[in-house]
């Protein structure tokens, strides 16, 4: 399965953005947007070159994304119905994840769960003003 311990290393830095292998060929990019919605792209790409077969936005109002029909090219090919999940945690932290399956160079590489990226939310700074 993935090694996650960039996933980790790049949590611990605070980076906004995560970078996962998901197949010998393919990736998921996904970067935090910031906002009240926690909004949050991800880029499932093919590597070398990097082709952007799918981007789906999930939030703390979108909670699940599916993929409608297969995509991709020749190399890889992203199945139909894989899912890119918005999980809320304690202490305004999320969790984004992958379910599905992806074919690469003809196998079936399936995903269960996958961690694509854990965020923090970082509420904006400003004044807040007592109503009389």
């Amino acid at each position: 399965m993935n090694d996650n311990s960039a996933l980790w290393s790049n949590f611990d830095l605070g980076q906004p953005s995560y970078t996962t292998p998901l197949t010998p060929h393919s990736e998921a990019v996904a970067t935090a947007q910031g906002g009240a919605n926690q909004t949050t792209d991800v880029q499932f790409l093919t590597a070398r070159p990097p082709v952007n077969c799918w981007t789906a936005m999930v939030s703390n109002s979108t909670i699940q994304v599916s993929l409608s029909k297969d995509r991709g090219n020749s190399l890889v090919t992203l199945k139909a119905g894989l899912t890119v999940n918005f999980l809320a945690q304690a202490q305004g932290q999320y969790t984004v994840t992958a379910n599905g399956e992806i074919v690469d160079e003809g196998d079936i590489y399936k995903l269960d769960g996958t961690v694509l990226g854990i965020f923090t939310s970082v509420a904006k700074s400003g004044s807040i003003k007592r109503l009389t």
